[in-house]
C-alpha cells in the first residue's frame, strides 16, 4: 500500500485517436478456412465494431490462441500465393484481352475479345475477393496479437488499459487509410475509363457522320430508285449506272465494228479510259466501304467492352460508397467507445486516489488508536503503581503503630 501510494499517478490521462471521415470498412471473416470457397463473405461471418459488443480490453488471454495464430500464419503465407498466382493469370489475360481487341473486329474475334472480357471479370472478382480474405486473415491475426497483450482480469493499470485501446483505434485507423487509397485509385480508374468512352463515343459519332455521307453519296450514284442494301448484298455482279453505259457503249461498238460500220477512234479511245477509271474507282470505292465497315465493327466492339468496364467501375463505387458509408458508422462507434474508456479511466484513476487517501488517513487513525491504547495502558500501570504505594503506606503506618514506643530513662 505504501509503495503504491509513492507512485505518482495522472488522472488527466487521455487520448485522442486521429481518425478522418473518409475511411473504408475492415471485415473480418472468422472462419478462414471457409472464407476461401465461398465466393464472398456473408454478413455472419464479419465482425462489425458494434456498441453491444464486448469490449476487447476486457478478455482474458487464451493459451490456445498461440496455435491459432501459427495457423492463421499458413494460411495467410497460402493465400498469398494463390494471390500471386492470380495476379500472374489476370496479367496474362490482360495481355491476351488488349491483343485481341486490337485485331481486325470479326464476329469470332468479337466472341473472343467478349469471353476474355468475362473470363478477366470473373478474376479481377475473385482477386478482389482474395485480397479481402488475406486482409480479413492478417487482421485477425492482429487481433490476435493485441488480445495476447491484453491485462488479466481484475488490473486497474490505466496505462496497459490505454495502450491496448490506442492499439486497436490505431488499427482501424490504418485499415481506414489504405481503403480510402484504394477508393482513390478505383476512383481514378472510374474517371480514366470514362474518358476513354466519351473519346470512343466520340469516333462513332464521327464515323457515323462519315457513314451518312458515303450513304448519299452511294445514294447518287446507284439513283433513287434502287435500294442500297441490294447494292450491297447483291454481290460483284451488279453494275452501277456508269459502268452499264460503258458496257452498252462497248457493245455497241462491237456491234458495229461486226456489221461493218465506221466508229470514231477518238470515242473508242475515249470510252476504254473511262471504263479502266471506272473499273479504278470500283476498286478504291469497294476496299474503302470494307475498311469503313472494318472499323464500324470495331469501334462497336471497343465501345462495348468500354461499357463493361464502365457498369464494373460504377458497381465497385457503389459498393466501395456503402463500405465508406459502415466503416464510418463503425468509427464513430469506435470514438464513443474511446471516450466511454476515458470516462473510465479517469473514474479509475480517481477511485484509486480516493483509495489511496483512505489507506493514508486508515494508516494515521491506526497510529492514532495505537498511541490511545499505549496511554490508556500507562494510565493503568500509574494507578496500579499509586495504588501499590498507598497499600505500602497504610502497611508501614500500620507496622509503626504495633511497634513499643521507647521510654526515658532517668
Amino acid at each position: 500500500m505504501e509503495s503504491s501510494s509513492d507512485q505518482p499517478v495522472d488522472a488527466g490521462v487521455r487520448f485522442a485517436p486521429r481518425l478522418t471521415e473518409d475511411s473504408l470498412p475492415v471485415t473480418l471473416p472468422k472462419d478462414a478456412d471457409k472464407s476461401a470457397e465461398a465466393p464472398s463473405a456473408s454478413p455472419e461471418e464479419t465482425i462489425n465494431f458494434e456498441p453491444e459488443d464486448k469490449p476487447v480490453c476486457a478478455g482474458v488471454l487464451d493459451l490456445q490462441l498461440v496455435p491459432q495464430l501459427r495457423e492463421l500464419q499458413i494460411k495467410n503465407q497460402q493465400l498469398q500465393q494463390v494471390v500471386q498466382q492470380k495476379d500472374a493469370e489476370l496479367l496474362a489475360l490482360q495481355e491476351l484481352s488488349d491483343a485481341a481487341i486490337g485485331l481486325k473486329a470479326q464476329d469470332v474475334e468479337t466472341n473472343k475479345v467478349i469471353e476474355l472480357a468475362k473470363k478477366n471479370r470473373a478474376l479481377g472478382l475473385a482477386l478482389e475477393r482474395e485480397k479481402q480474405k488475406t486482409a480479413g486473415v492478417s487482421a485477425e491475426l492482429q487481433k490476435t496479437k493485441l488480445i495476447g497483450t491484453v491485462p488479466q482480469a481484475g488490473s486497474t493499470d490505466p496505462q496497459s488499459v490505454e495502450a491496448v485501446c490506442r492499439g486497436i483505434v490505431e488499427q482501424a485507423a490504418a485499415a481506414a487509410e489504405t481503403a480510402q487509397k484504394d477508393c482513390a485509385s478505383w476512383k481514378a480508374k472510374y474517371e480514366g475509363a470514362l474518358d476513354r468512352c466519351n473519346q470512343q463515343e466520340f469516333k462513332a459519332n464521327l464515323y457515323k457522320a462519315e457513314r451518312d455521307k458515303l450513304t448519299r453519296a452511294l445514294a447518287k450514284e446507284v439513283g433513287e430508285e434502287i435500294p442500297i442494301s441490294r447494292v450491297v448484298d447483291g454481290g460483284g455482279d451488279w453494275r452501277g449506272r456508269a459502268q452499264q453505259i460503258t458496257l452498252l457503249k462497248a457493245k455497241i461498238n462491237d456491234l458495229q465494228q461486226a456489221q461493218g460500220m465506221p466508229t470514231s477512234t477518238t470515242s473508242m479511245k475515249f470510252d476504254s479510259e473511262h471504263r479502266r477509271a471506272l473499273e479504278t474507282m470500283k476498286g478504291d470505292r469497294q476496299k474503302e466501304v470494307e475498311k469503313l465497315k472494318a472499323e464500324a465493327v470495331a469501334s462497336a466492339s471497343t465501345h462495348q467492352a468500354l461499357m463493361q468496364k464502365l457498369d464494373k467501375v460504377t458497381a465497385r463505387k457503389s459498393i466501395l460508397e456503402q463500405e465508406v458509408k459502415s466503416l464510418r458508422d463503425k468509427l464513430s462507434v469506435l470514438l464513443d467507445k474511446s471516450s466511454t474508456d476515458d470516462r473510465l479511466i479517469t473514474t479509475l484513476q480517481n477511485e484509486l486516489q480516493n483509495l489511496q487517501r483512505v489507506s493514508k488517513s486508515a494508516k494515521h487513525d491506526a497510529d492514532i488508536d495505537t498511541m490511545l491504547q499505549q496511554m490508556e495502558s500507562l494510565k493503568r500501570k500509574y494507578a496500579e503503581q499509586v495504588e501499590q504505594v498507598s497499600r505500602q503506606e497504610q502497611v508501614i503506618a500500620a507496622m509503626q503503630a504495633m511497634s513499643p514506643r521507647p521510654t526515658d530513662s532517668r
